[in-house]
């Protein structure tokens, strides 16, 4: 069975805005690690991508409603990872934030994480957060997970771009 991405799933719980200008006016220390580039800022996702097979990718982000799109990612020391459904939620009963943990492997070339969610009393399930690290400067991470479901492969590219 083909997961959906962290992104959809993301998404299908609950950025605006794209930060311009030159990458140098923020230059990133040649020392900093990358867990280091992840817990410097909050991130918000401002583009989405799916190519599924030989198909053109299509842009999975623009569609999705505005009380998505304001969603907040924040990586913290301890590897706790905090989803916050940002200024505007989709359904006002639906907890501001939820809790999971993160890591980085693969010589911090893949990033892995969970977060429980708990929709209803008694139902609860992970979203995956899974993928390769194609770029993370201070200002931009780019993660690219590839599923592969009866011999098709998904590639889904999510940018985040520092708050």
């Amino acid at each position: 069975m083909n997961k959906p991405s962290f992104f959809a799933l993301s998404l299908a719980l609950a950025g605006a805005l794209v930060s311009c200008g030159d990458e140098n006016a923020d230059p990133q220390p040649a020392s900093q690690t990358a867990s280091g580039r992840l817990m410097a800022k909050t991130w918000m996702v401002t583009a989405a991508t799916e190519k599924e097979g030989s198909k053109p990718a299509r842009d999975i982000y623009t569609s999705q409603d505005a009380c998505l799109k304001d969603n907040l990612f924040k990586f913290q020391a301890s590897n706790a990872f905090v989803l916050d459904e940002g200024k505007t939620k989709c359904d006002n009963a639906s907890p501001q934030s939820l809790t999971g943990k993160w890591a980085l492997s693969n010589n911090d070339q893949t990033l892995l994480g969970t977060v429980t969610v708990s929709p209803a009393p008694g139902f609860t399930f992970d979203i995956d957060l899974t993928g390769t690290i194609e770029e993370l400067t201070a200002a931009q991470l780019i993660l690219v997970d590839a599923e592969t479901d009866n011999g098709v492969t998904t590639v889904t590219r999510t940018t985040f771009t520092a708050q």
